[in-house]
Parts: C-alpha cells; sequence; structure tokens
C-alpha cells in the first residue's frame, strides 16, 4: 500500500510530490476539504502508512452531536434556562459518557430486539441521529431522537427545529443558492412527474446541515488546518510543521504529533463554541 503524502507537507521538494493521483476540492457552502483519502475505504485505511508507520487519527467524540451546543447562542428562553439546559448537553460528551448510547438510555429510545448487543444499539441510536438532526422536522410519535431531545433538551429541541422551519440565512448567501439549486432540481422533476410545485420553504431544513458543516470547517480547516500549515505546533520547545491530513472533524498524523494536535484541537473548538469537548486518538480502521 502506498505511503500517504500529506497536502501540508511544505518541506517536500516537487521532485518528491506525487500529484498524479491526487485530488482536493475545498467547498465553500459546506466548509469542507475532499480529497483521495477522504472516501477512501475504511476497511482498507489501516493498510496506509506514513513511512512504513501506522497513521494516527485525532478526532471529536460525537463532533456533530457536539456543534449543536452552538445552538444555544440563539436559544429564545431566559439566559438561566439556557445555561442550565447547555451545561446538562454538555456533560453527554466526555470520556466517561457516550453520547449516542446515553441519549439512548435517557430518551428511552427501544432496542430493535431483546437480543441486540451495546455495539448494535449504539450504532442505530448514531444512524438515527443523522435522520433526525438533518432531515425535516419529525413528529415526536414518529422519531425516538425528536421525543427524546424534546424531553432531554428541550430548548435545543426548539432551537433545531426554529432553524429547519425558518429562513435564518441570507437569500444572497452561498447557504441559500445551495438550497435553491435542489429546490429547482426538485421542481424540474415534478413537472416532469406532472406533480403539483413546491415552494422553496419546503426545503429550509437543508440550512441546518450545511451550517454545522460550515462551523465544523471554521474550526478544523480555518482554524486547526490553517495553524498546523501556516504557524506550526510546539513540541519539544521548537515550532513545527507536521504532516498531517485533514479529514473532516478529524486529523491524519504521526503518533509523537497526537498529544500536541490533540490540545491544538480541544483549544480551538473551545474558542469557537465556549464548551470543551473530548477528544480520542485511534489507528486508523
Amino acid at each position: 500500500m502506498a505511503t500517504v503524502h500529506s497536502f501540508a507537507a511544505r518541506g517536500l521538494k516537487d521532485s518528491e510530490r506525487e500529484y498524479w493521483n491526487i485530488s482536493i476540492r475545498y467547498h465553500e457552502h459546506t466548509g469542507r476539504v475532499y480529497h483521495n483519502y477522504a472516501s477512501f475505504p475504511r476497511k482498507f485505511r489501516h493498510l496506509l502508512t506514513i513511512k512504513g508507520f501506522p497513521i494516527r487519527q485525532v478526532d471529536a467524540v460525537a463532533a456533530h452531536p457536539f456543534l449543536l451546543i452552538k445552538l444555544y447562542d440563539e436559544a429564545e428562553a431566559p439566559p438561566q434556562d439556557v445555561e442550565r439546559e447547555r451545561s446538562f448537553y454538555n456533560k453527554r460528551f466526555s470520556h466517561n459518557n457516550d453520547f449516542y448510547t446515553t441519549v439512548g438510555k435517557f430518551g428511552n429510545i427501544p432496542r430493535a430486539s431483546e437480543g441486540q448487543g451495546p455495539d448494535e444499539y449504539r450504532s442505530m441510536v448514531k444512524g438515527m441521529f443523522w435522520e433526525f438532526v438533518y432531515g425535516k422536522p419529525k413528529h415526536p410519535s414518529r422519531c425516538s431522537f425528536t421525543r427524546a431531545y424534546e424531553q432531554l433538551f428541550p430548548i435545543l429541541m426548539r432551537t433545531i427545529n426554529k432553524m429547519k422551519t425558518t429562513w435564518v440565512v441570507g437569500q444572497n448567501s452561498l447557504v441559500f443558492q445551495k438550497i435553491e439549486e435542489s429546490w429547482k432540481k426538485e421542481s424540474r422533476k415534478r413537472a416532469t412527474a406532472g406533480k403539483e410545485p413546491i415552494p422553496v420553504e419546503d426545503f429550509q431544513y437543508k440550512q441546518l446541515s450545511y451550517l454545522m458543516q460550515r462551523l465544523e470547517g471554521e474550526i478544523m480547516i480555518k482554524g486547526v488546518c490553517h495553524q498546523l500549515a501556516h504557524k506550526g505546533i510546539e513540541v519539544d520547545g521548537k515550532m513545527v510543521k507536521p504532516w498531517f491530513v485533514p479529514v473532516h472533524d478529524a486529523i491524519w498524523c504521526q503518533r509523537y504529533m497526537v498529544k500536541p494536535i490533540k490540545r491544538l484541537m480541544k483549544k480551538m473548538w473551545f474558542e469557537k463554541l465556549g464548551a470543551k469537548a473530548a477528544f480520542t486518538s485511534k489507528s486508523l480502521e
């Protein structure tokens, strides 16, 4: 398996770089960077190495649920109630608490079967979260996660639904333009099929996914990656510009850089969100 080459390896000579099989794109409307390794099959990632050594991944625990904590800044409720619930939500993210398992338990999300194990239950709850948070608003009777959030985090739930049902982005913004593109595409399909037209407001729910991805990008690409690539990070009293590869909310790096990069990520996430996230490191899998 070929060694991974970092997009931030500025110390390499042009003759040492391999471009022919590398593609990288920055999507401003999502704030994300897309490249070959972001879509590299997970079952083969453990075969990737850097100079023959294993690659480590540093990432935030339950990153997208944690990003929602920023929505408390937009909450319409008494400040003391917002802070109380925000603190309770923040406690769901730690090395001692698995977000998906604890929310599933506290929210009384049932297991798929009596024989469903802990790992399978966690995977099920995680899959439910994506549909819940980035899909159209759902009634509690039809969505266990909506019911769980209404019971546990009612202020956050109201804020989420507001962002899905009212415009919070300007019509000149990139996010609105992308939503409008989706609406026009669907409108053409409906017209071809002889169906009734739908208003662009039916696509308001897409705002939340775009805004959360852009928030992630501000932290990871404009924050963490900019620091690593342009300023470097202190290691043993020296500023080092390390080898690294960004993969959405994670950073791939060499083993000796795990602790410094984890410290940097903790700092950047706290500065942007005002809350302490939990981070893990592991071998690629």
